[in-house]
């Protein structure tokens, strides 16, 4: 069995993420699949450098045709669409969740969670933004409740839940983020789609438990004030900004730690750093004249960390 990291796109990045998605992977193989509907696969691969031995989730690019000597930082990004395209899917192998995630339905996956039982919580963690501990990581033994504080919000939760496949119940653990992470019965595409199913048929029920997550503000005009009012705090006072030490990116905890490297840009300025904290920011802004109000926004930090790298905007 392999780990399944399902994500769902938001309807309105759908365009962006195939046009991103095609840019920087190749489309390796296409299949069909007949479930409930009929199901569109794509298969994407993207990978350099040296081979190494074969990950447990290669069973993904050997159907219809085998993918030899593959290299050290193999990623892939299978994406589903049944025919009624109400729904565009992404699965993520390696590493490629740091490609998905910016496109994806950020409620999603508690939307789902909001709906099972869990039957043994392992770790979670929360966002309390009006705390001095911004984000917390808590591990649990013999524990299943879900409980919170005022103010506070999960950003993921790692727990033991029965679902029920092909008809039969089985003890999984889920994690849940931006994408729902658990394991699949058996290395195919038919039980991706399955769990697909399971997925969209739960979100059916009604909720069963509450679980407060910080909801994503979508309308234009309230991101322009919201937008407006930052920039004009931190021209008043830069020492405002913080660099949060933990992300979590679908439902791994990224860290900001001493094995990265940090690339900041604007337009054609660049500035390495091995560490990114409020100083080197400071400093980057300084050196080219940078205009707090009109242009911190647009600074964007490149991460190289295990020979890959990812994108932070903001």
């Amino acid at each position: 069995m392999s780990n399944i990291n399902l994500y769902k796109i938001d309807s309105r990045k759908k365009n962006e993420f195939l046009r991103n998605l095609n840019e920087k992977f190749d489309n390796e193989n296409n299949v069909e699949i007949n479930s409930k509907c009929k199901y569109g696969i794509s298969v994407y691969i993207d990978g350099k450098d040296k081979t190494k031995n074969d990950p447990d989730w290669l069973w993904v690019l050997s159907n219809p045709k085998p993918f030899l000597n593959q290299p050290a930082s193999l990623k892939a990004v299978i994406v589903i669409e049944s025919e009624t395209k109400e729904a565009l899917y992404a699965c993520t192998f390696g590493m490629a969740y740091f490609n998905v995630d910016k496109y994806c339905d950020t409620e999603f996956a508690f939307d789902f969670a909001r709906r099972i039982n869990f039957e043994l919580v392992k770790t979670t963690t929360l966002t309390s933004p009006n705390s001095r501990k911004n984000k917390t990581v808590n591990a649990y033994l013999n524990y299943r409740d879900i409980e919170f504080n005022s103010g506070e919000a999960y950003a993921k939760i790692k727990a033991k839940t029965l679902l029920d496949f092909n008809g039969e119940k089985h003890e999984v653990t889920i994690e849940i983020g931006h994408s729902i992470k658990t394991k699949l019965m058996d290395n195919n595409f038919d039980e991706m789609v399955k769990f697909i199913e399971l997925v969209e048929d739960t979100m059916k029920k009604p909720e069963i438990q509450k679980i407060p997550v910080f909801a994503k503000v979508s309308r234009e005009e309230q991101i322009a004030e919201l937008d407006k009012r930052l920039l004009h705090k931190i021209g008043e006072n830069l020492n405002c900004i913080s660099v949060s030490e933990l992300e979590i990116i679908g439902v791994t905890e990224v860290f900001n730690d001493n094995d990265s490297k940090y690339v900041i840009k604007f337009n054609n300025c660049t500035m390495t750093v091995s560490d990114l904290n409020e100083d080197s920011i400071e400093k980057f802004i300084k050196d080219n004249a940078i205009d707090i109000e009109k242009d911190f926004l647009k600074i964007k930090v490149v991460i190289y960390k295990n020979d890959m790298h990812f994108y932070v905007s903001n």
